[in-house]
């Protein structure tokens, strides 16, 4: 493989692995991860075809894996789109790459004299990386977290890796020569430091699971999520100024990560003033994991707010708020997925997500969160 290649190899792998841990649960950001992780792998084998034929064959069928992947994340972000605007520069990113994409696929399959198939895949290369940053431009966005420090933090860090280990490698092979053995103990050496840095968080979790008790994994869990989300913090957004829809859109952002503390830690509203009230009336100290928590309970609380005055639980109309955001947030189930078991929930429960399944749709439940949002977007500023 030529550097060139080795570059564009290490550095789509490592930004398809940090789509991947940042926000994998957005559809948009996991299919743009898996596209250049995929691109990684295609590009690997491309470069090691010339020495090894049998890898040919293999050739073209990863080289489509991308392409899935790009048309899927475009997908999501027209779905999303349609649900709720976005910024314009990311979009416009994202459908210049795209054009360029669809280009440089069209020139690699189809016969011409232009380029060669080396040139077309690193064109390619560059179209994927730029949807990547797009991407997690756009969930930083919605997130109202910060990406570059995180972001430049996490390339600095995985190329001192890739530098100092990979760089032995290379020095070898300027004295011994670039046989085959020493491409492929760089390749792996490569793959390993980034795989090592960027899913070092997970490794751990699953050690401790192993030797802690479950009162220590969660405390380490929490501490890791909050760590994970300082990284990610905004320091220059002041959430009181905002307008009512930006102030609304943080909020329904939150109300989703109801249950993930890593995203409520990196959410501009554990600086509201409420926050800083209750920490005043608690004596808690002064800290992101403190804020995070008293965050959850604050919305938490809000929610049953949403509850009619009358009864403990319901099916009607009046009820269509709470249960909107009270079982897929708070009780965190999934109204609409074939795999869930439901056999352990009380009758309640059980009967509100029938209710939720049989004559509510989809899109319906979408609308009705993001209207309970308002109302506790807006109870949240009257209380400020």
């Amino acid at each position: 493989m030529s550097a060139l290649m080795v570059l564009f190899y290490s550095f789509t792998l490592w930004l398809g692995l940090y789509l991947l841990r940042r926000s994998p649960q957005l559809p948009g950001m996991r299919y743009a991860g898996l596209g250049l992780v995929a691109y990684a792998v295609g590009l690997l084998l491309a470069g090691f075809t010339v020495n090894l034929p049998e890898l040919a064959r293999w050739h073209g069928t990863v080289a489509l894996i991308p392409a899935l992947c790009w048309a899927l994340a475009i997908r999501a972000l027209w779905s999303h789109a349609n649900q709720s605007p976005l910024p314009r520069r990311p979009v416009a990113l994202i459908v210049t790459a795209t054009l360029f994409f669809a280009l440089g696929s069209a020139l690699f399959l189809l016969p011409q004299a232009w380029f060669t198939n080396d040139v077309i895949l690193l064109l390619i290369g560059m179209d994927l990386l730029a949807l990547g940053f797009a991407m997690a431009r756009l969930d930083a966005w919605e997130e109202g977290a910060a990406l570059l420090p995180d972001m430049l933090r996490s390339a600095l860090m995985t190329g001192l890796g890739v530098v100092i280990f990979g760089g032995q490698i290379v020095l070898v092979m300027a004295i011994e020569g670039t046989a085959m053995s020493l491409q492929l103990l760089l390749i792996g050496t490569i793959s390993t430091v980034i795989l090592i840095e960027m899913l070092a968080p997970q490794w751990q979790n699953n050690l401790d699971n192993l030797f802690f008790t479950p009162t220590v994994q969660t405390e380490r869990a929490q501490l890791q999520a909050v760590a994970s989300a300082l990284t990610r913090t905004d320091t220059g957004l002041d959430v009181v100024a905002l307008d009512e829809r930006e102030f609304t859109r943080l909020t329904r952002r939150a109300l989703a990560h109801l249950a993930d503390l890593e995203h409520l830690a990196a959410s501009p509203l554990i600086h509201l003033p409420l926050i800083d009230a209750r920490l005043r009336q608690t004596h808690q100290p002064d800290s992101t994991l403190t804020r995070a928590t008293l965050l959850k309970q604050l919305l938490t609380e809000s929610i049953e707010h949403l509850k009619p005055p009358q009864g403990t639980s319901g099916i009607s109309d009046e009820w269509r708020y709470y249960n909107a955001l009270y079982f897929p947030y708070v009780l965190g189930l999934k109204p609409y997925s074939r795999r869930y078991d439901y056999h352990d929930l009380d009758t309640p429960a059980r009967a509100a997500l029938d209710w939720l399944q049989t004559s509510v749709p989809e899109r319906t439940l979408y609308n009705w969160q993001n209207k309970a949002a308002e109302l506790i977007a807006r109870e949240l500023r009257e209380l400020s």
